[in-house]
């Protein structure tokens, strides 16, 4: 709550620090032997870490950091591979193994699907502008269609996706031409 405060104010250093320290107690939380966490809130811990890196992604976009932005949003989606693997349930770690056994090892675990739909089309999204900012029209057109297949009906979404997907091409037609 400090962290939106801040940013609100468009302190973005002082919004990351924030949004560092409440991701410290996340891990308090997720560490901690003495603290149980149920299935379904681990669940609510992931969604508001995943919002945490999220907001952090927004401060460095604002502060023009496209790459640590990209980290941030990608973590959002991707979640920490190292804190998913530990906390997997024993029966969950085993379909995994299996799974990998079948169709080999995937090497990142992804909790996109635990995360609401908005939250994941606005982490695309942000990943999208990031990747127009540096210029990767590919990996910008990738992203902005996953926030779109994310974005259902939310028209101002939507409205926002077809504009920046404009640009997309946009650039795309400048690099050709280059």
């Amino acid at each position: 709550e400090r962290g939106n405060v801040e940013f609100q104010k468009e302190r973005y250093e002082k919004a990351l620090k924030e949004y560092d320290g409440a991701l410290d107690q996340l891990l308090t939380v997720s560490y901690d032997k003495s603290i149980i966490v149920g299935k379904m809130k681990w669940v609510d811990v992931v969604i508001f870490r995943s919002k945490i890196h999220l907001n952090k992604s927004a401060c460095h976009y604002k502060l023009r950091n496209w790459r640590k932005a990209i980290d941030e949003a990608t973590e959002c989606i991707v979640g920490n591979v190292r804190d998913e693997m530990m906390f997997s349930d024993a029966h969950i770690k085993k379909k995994v193994k299996d799974a990998e056994k079948k169709h080999g090892a995937c090497g990142v675990t992804f909790i996109e699907q635990r995360l609401p739909r908005p939250l994941r089309a606005k982490a695309w999204f942000r990943l999208s502008r990031c990747f127009l900012n540096l210029e990767n029209a590919e990996k910008a057109r990738e992203a902005c269609a996953k926030a779109l297949e994310m974005a259902d009906d939310d028209k101002d979404l939507l409205a926002e996706l077809a504009k920046h997907s404009a640009m997309i091409a946009s650039l795309e037609k400048n690099q050709k031409q280059q």
